[in-house]
C-alpha cells in the first residue's frame, strides 16, 4: 500500500497497483518478470515468521532508511518524511502497521519471557 519505491525494483507507486498492473508496469518499466515476488503485510509477517519457529515475533512500523531516502525524490521524499514523524501521533503506529508502506520485524527465538503474542 506504500508510494514509497518498491523494494526489489525500486519503482515508485507500485505497492498501490493491483498485481497484475504491477506486473506488466515492471516488465515495461525494468525489462524484467515481477512474478514470484510477495510482499506481506504485518500479518502475513506474522504467519511468516511464527512458522519458522521463532517464539517473539514484533512487527512495528519502520521509517525510510538510507536506501530508501536515496531512492525518494521531490514530493515523494517529502511523503517519506511526513511517514516517519507521523510515527510519534497517537494511533499512527497501528494504522502504519496495518497499512504502512515499510515494516521492521523483530524475531527472537527461545523462550517467550516477556510474554510478547506468539502468531495473530
Amino acid at each position: 500500500f506504500s508510494i514509497l519505491p518498491e523494494p526489489h525494483v525500486g519503482i515508485p507507486g507500485l505497492g498501490v497497483l493491483p498485481r497484475a498492473v504491477a506486473d506488466e508496469v515492471v516488465r515495461r518499466v525494468k525489462g524484467v518478470p515481477y512474478g514470484g515476488i510477495t510482499l506481506r503485510g504485518s500479518l502475513g509477517w506474522m504467519d511468516l515468521v511464527t512458522a519458522a519457529g521463532f517464539r517473539r515475533v514484533v512487527v512495528d512500523p519502520a521509517s525510510p532508511g538510507p536506501r530508501e531516502a536515496r531512492m525518494l525524490k521531490g514530493g515523494v521524499a517529502a511523503v517519506g518524511r511526513l511517514l516517519g514523524l507521523a510515527q510519534s501521533l497517537p494511533g499512527a503506529r497501528t494504522a502504519l502497521k496495518l497499512l504502512g508502506p515499510t515494516l521492521e520485524v523483530k524475531a527472537y527465538k527461545g523462550p517467550n519471557r516477556l510474554r510478547v503474542r506468539v502468531g495473530r
